[in-house]
């Protein structure tokens, strides 16, 4: 079986466009893969992604 991600409580969905790009940096900045393990981050790096190419701006978070 696959590894298993820890969703978070809140829907990324609610979340602010700023507060997603600022989490975005958050995990660019650090080496691990979860959610607990990054501070001030609340959603997990594949969430934000998916979302801010929903809205608009995947160009944040192209590589």
């Amino acid at each position: 079986m696959g590894e298993v991600i820890q969703m978070p409580k809140r829907n990324v969905q609610h979340a602010s466009t700023e507060q997603l790009k600022h989490e975005w940096d958050l995990w660019m900045d650090t080496d691990e893969e979860e959610t607990e393990k990054v501070s001030g981050v609340e959603f997990h790096y594949e969430q934000i992604h998916a979302e801010l190419n929903r809205r608009g701006e995947g160009r944040h978070c192209a590589v």
